[in-house]
């Protein structure tokens, strides 16, 4: 019965094609809308009178109005115009400018990107668009952490509140995250899920974006729509599959028709050509790059972050002072790799602090404290008492340099390498010294070679030094990315720039380790492997503040690899030989290894091991392992030692003797 009085009811108000009837924008335009309304309120007085000779109840009726609204985007409330709810038309340049006047108060910095996506947002509410396409199609792009994904997302949570969405939150994708093999699965869904969240849906990481992927994206952005290879049915806001199933709701495609479509690349608009192709480019209505803050621009986002500290601190009633000083480090802080959002992390760190002194402090009352910065140390005066405000972090950096230090100290040999993993700090305190005092800094490239036999203390070298330069401030996050070929080259055409910048991303602020790297080439026909090299010489020029690559291999291997690209040699000054142990010294890494799992080696090993390690070291250096072979001869005894304790009850459960070394057939 409520069926048929529904699709009556849409009749009489909509017309005979009242079940295909939807609104766009336009279909309301300028000097429409009150024509529209005078309608729409005589058909609502309609049905009020068929409510009254039907059978319907009030509850009725108040369903069938939602479910109106629903279906048609207008409101039937006699109180109020009858006017579309889903989305306004026109925003005149008085509206467009107040809208973009609030985004820059909140974020500096940026204000020709704010002005420039204020424009492209604006442009569906202006002209009559074709509603079979996408609302809008932006490419947003530029350095990382300038503010790309922060800025939109104000613009549309302001557009919304303002009436011109429906939703502000946006349905977003990360297109680094699909292979060729996923496109049918985990990308189909996540668009779905996508659309349905929101006006707008943003795609994410575009610059590590793969072949395949980027020719599904290319389908959305130049046609509207995103076909699928299967049929699906919509299940409880999932796609799921029909297989053999006839039915007439099947969806065998995804419309992105009246949706935004934002895709944003954490890289130049330059090298976004080159990584996504121009075909994709075309595809975009408005290509917006955010530009590198300029002194000025950080200062004034100091400044703004700062004046939120204090807001913030007067809520737990502590009233601050903010020095000159502090809005400088900020500035003199700042790093590309982190952009404002480390900003925001630093000025975190000190509320947190503020916090734990009025803990300690017993700060109940309102109090007053000024906060500056005295030779690069933050500093909180209280009382007429000045203090470190983060001397506890301070600390944990000194804890954390002792430690590696320690570690570094028990390493056997390799006294070169010692010296000058060192040498980097003092260096690093010369370059700080310099700029406090306003002196222009001179940057050492510190990418290194480790060369040299297995088993010498490459990788373990290459772990202390990322921890080390994150103690001393040299690094941000002090992160070991340990990768070989199989990591770097693609498997197909077009797959290892995009393979490598994924890479190189997770290591900013670390290290990138790349093992037996001569096996990036395979000589001049391996195509792929070049590919690899030139897209790691362009990633470290483009990082070249953010990330440490040490590369390790063979030594005469390491030679033939540095004349692949003309741009590898210049850019590793540092070549470190790891000479192989001397017999000496891989004894006492035996012992080192034993003493590591709670064990101890009787006297009776000594002449044994060493007479041992002579012969190895002297026939067989090149392929025995050095450590990894006194690793392997204890890991062994230990083996033995079980089965020999077993028998004998009175054996020590914590000594190795000279018959739980099986020596001859280890190499």
């Amino acid at each position: 019965m409520r069926n048929t009085e529904k699709e009556k009811l849409m009749e009489a108000v909509f017309g005979k094609n009242a079940k295909r009837r939807t609104f766009d924008a336009n279909d309301f335009v300028s000097g429409s809308t009150s024509d529209l309304n005078a309608i729409l309120k005589k058909q609502s007085e309609q049905i009020n009178e068929m409510m009254k000779e039907s059978s319907f109840t009030q509850e009725d009726y108040e369903k069938l109005k939602k479910e109106i609204e629903q279906d048609f985007g207008v409101s039937l409330d006699e109180n109020q115009p009858l006017v579309p709810v889903s989305k306004k038309l026109l925003m005149n340049n008085q509206e467009a400018e107040s809208l973009a006047s609030e985004v820059k108060n909140e974020f500096s910095g940026q204000d020709a990107f704010v002005d420039a996506l204020c424009d492209a947002l604006r442009k569906p509410f202006v002209l009559k668009t074709d509603s079979s396409q996408p609302l809008f199609k932006i490419c947003l792009c530029g350095h990382p952490h300038t503010g790309k994904t922060e800025i939109l997302i104000q613009f549309l949570t302001k557009m919304t509140q303002s009436g011109y969405l429906n939703a502000k939150l946006t349905g977003e994708i990360d297109l680094s995250r699909y292979d060729a093999m996923e496109l049918d699965t985990l990308f189909v869904q996540d668009v779905y899920a996508a659309l349905n969240k929101g006006d707008v849906v943003l795609f994410k990481n575009v610059h590590l974006i793969e072949p395949a992927t980027l020719s599904c994206l290319q389908n959305i952005l130049s046609d509207g729509k995103l076909p699928l290879k299967k049929r699906y049915l919509s299940n409880k806001g999932q796609l799921q599959e029909t297989g053999n199933t006839l039915t007439s709701n099947a969806i065998d495609t995804l419309s992105f028709a009246g949706e935004g479509i934002v895709v944003v690349g954490d890289v130049p608009l330059s090298k976004l050509r080159d990584l996504a192709g121009m075909n994709l480019m075309k595809c975009f209505d408005d290509v917006i790059e955010t530009s590198e803050f300029t002194s000025e621009s950080l200062k004034n986002a100091a400044e703004k972050k700062l004046e939120a500290l204090k807001r913030r601190c007067e809520e737990l009633n502590l009233l601050i002072e903010v020095d000159e000083s502090c809005v400088l480090k900020l500035v003199n802080d700042y790093r590309k790799e982190t952009g404002l959002k480390g900003l925001d992390d630093q000025v975190e760190s000190w509320l947190k602090a503020l916090l734990q002194l009025k803990i300690d402090q017993h700060l109940e009352d309102v109090a007053s404290l000024t906060l500056c910065v005295n030779e690069n140390e933050v500093q909180v005066v209280l009382n007429q008492k000045t203090s470190e405000l983060l001397k506890n972090e301070n600390d944990a950096s000194d804890a954390m340099e002792k430690q590696v230090l320690d570690e570094l100290n028990e390493i056997v040999g390799l006294d070169e390498v010692k010296k000058y993993v060192l040498s980097l700090k003092d260096h690093y305190r010369i370059q700080k010294l310099r700029a406090q005092r306003g002196l222009k800094t001179n940057a050492v490239s510190m990418h290194m070679i480790f060369t040299g036999n297995p088993g010498t203390g490459k990788t373990t070298i290459a772990r202390i030094i990322s921890r080390y330069l994150k103690a001393i401030g040299i690094l941000s996050s002090g992160q070991l990315i340990e990768v070989t070929r199989a990591d770097l080259v693609g498997r197909y055409v077009g797959h290892t720039a995009p393979q490598c910048e994924k890479v190189i991303e997770s290591a900013l602020g670390g290290v990138l380790f790349i093992d037996e790297a001569y096996s990036l080439y395979r000589g001049k026909d391996d195509s792929f492997g070049l590919e690899a090299i030139d897209a790691l010489v362009k990633g470290i020029e483009d990082h070249r503040d953010h990330l440490l690559v040490i590369l390790a291999g063979y030594t005469k291997e390491m030679q033939e690899f540095l004349t692949s690209n003309s741009g590898l040699k210049s850019r590793f000054p540092n070549v470190i030989e790891f000479p192989d142990y001397t017999a000496e010294q891989l004894l006492e890494i035996t012992k080192s290894i034993a003493r590591s799992k709670q064990y101890v080696l009787h006297s009776e090993c000594d002449q044994m091991l060493l007479e041992y390690y002579e012969e190895v070291q002297r026939n067989h250096a090149q392929v025995a392992g050095n450590g990894r072979l006194a690793r392997n001869l204890v890991e062994a005894a230990i083996l033995k030692q079980s089965g020999r304790c077993l028998e004998d009850e009175s054996a020590a459960l914590d000594e190795l003797r000279a018959e739980d070394f099986e020596l001859k057939g280890v190499i």
